[in-house]
């Protein structure tokens, strides 16, 4: 999984436009050129030192944010001079301040493009720091939106950081998040590949999204987005990777005619969603597992020949064939669905 720089708006482009020159004008000015193996000089030592000045801040922000949007060696040279507690306490001291995290959000997202970057943050709880800016300016949309990318980046992480994610709380922040009204797309997809991210075989964050709902909340926002195969796409993933570890979490869904119905009505609209109707089908294998009950419950709503018609289209997916007769076998322990499969050749 790789991290990805959402470009949001025109600023972002702008950025990448006018990025190599403003590294040009810093270059030809009084700081050192930090992209020589030289140390960033005094532009970063600056940039630390007036830490209490919002506009100096704003503009430091902007500037690195240039740098790092175009040189992939400055992000990774960056967190070596300026420490990860340090550019955590500019956050933090700029936390109600809606214009220094627009920028300062988006240099995090940049910076956590760098596996090595991503664990530092961490480490220097980049996450309450994100909880408090998400919690101060819950209002702000665009504040919201590069606070929730920056954290789906940093959210490709190997298990222990996973762990320390949840235990700082990264998933009550996505709650609370998702929970907004009128949240906009973008932030919403961060917010679900974040979710993906730190949920996968992790049991210790599955069980606090147990205790979070979020399993219910989750169905709620692929329920909501039926327009959107990306939303609903992710949702299935994250409920997913959350079934696989939960055999209560297994049993609720594969006992919910509604929620069942669902699924299959999700594989039956997928369109050329090749990438839903496979994650929709691995959740379903996942829930009709030794559950005839479920099985009895899809049969009811055609999946049988749901299949067949995405075979058609999917067939060359070897993750989609793999998912469908496997749905498929499971269906076959049924008396009726077994002799309907014969009669259709399936």
């Amino acid at each position: 999984m790789q991290p990805r720089e959402f470009l949001t708006s025109q600023e972002e482009v702008d950025l990448k436009v006018d990025g190599e020159n403003i590294c040009g004008q810093i270059y030809r000015s009084e700081y050192r050129d930090p992209m020589e193996g030289a140390p960033l000089g005094d532009f970063l030592a600056d940039f630390v030192e007036l830490q209490n000045d919002p506009t100096a801040a704003y503009r430091g922000f902007h500037v690195l944010a240039c740098l790092g949007s175009v040189h992939g060696r400055f992000r990774q040279k960056f967190l070596q001079t300026v420490s990860g507690a340090e550019l955590v306490m500019m956050v933090v001291k700029h936390v109600d301040d809606s214009l220094v995290q627009r920028k300062a959000m988006y240099f995090i997202s940049v910076l956590a493009m760098e596996e090595d970057n991503r664990i530092l943050l961490i480490e220097a709880n980049i996450v309450q720091a994100l909880g408090e800016v998400v919690t101060k300016l819950y209002d702000s949309d665009d504040v919201l939106q590069r606070a929730c990318v920056a954290f789906s980046n940093l959210s490709i992480v190997p298990f222990e950081k996973k762990v320390a994610i949840g235990q700082e709380g990264g998933i009550r922040i996505i709650k609370g998040v998702i929970s907004r009204p009128e949240i906009n797309v973008t932030t919403l997809m961060a917010c679900l590949v974040t979710l993906r991210n730190v949920t996968v075989a992790c049991h210790e964050n599955m069980l606090i999204c147990r205790d979070e709902n979020m399993p219910e909340i989750v169905f709620n926002i692929m329920i909501d987005h039926k327009h959107n195969l990306g939303v609903q796409g992710q949702a299935v993933v994250v409920m997913t990777y959350l079934a696989k570890q939960d055999d209560e979490l297994r049993e609720k869904l594969g006992n919910s005619p509604e929620k069942l119905e669902a699924f299959v009505n999700l594989i039956k609209s997928s369109g050329r969603s090749q990438s839903v109707a496979e994650h929709t089908l691995e959740l379903l294998k996942v829930l009709l597992d030794k559950n005839e009950s479920a099985t009895e419950i899809v049969c009811k709503n055609n999946l049988i020949e749901i299949i067949q018609e995405r075979f058609d289209a999917f067939s060359s997916s070897a993750k989609f064939v793999e998912n469908a007769c496997a749905v498929l076998r499971a269906l076959g322990f049924l008396p009726e669905p077994r002799d309907m499969m014969r009669e259709q050749g399936t």
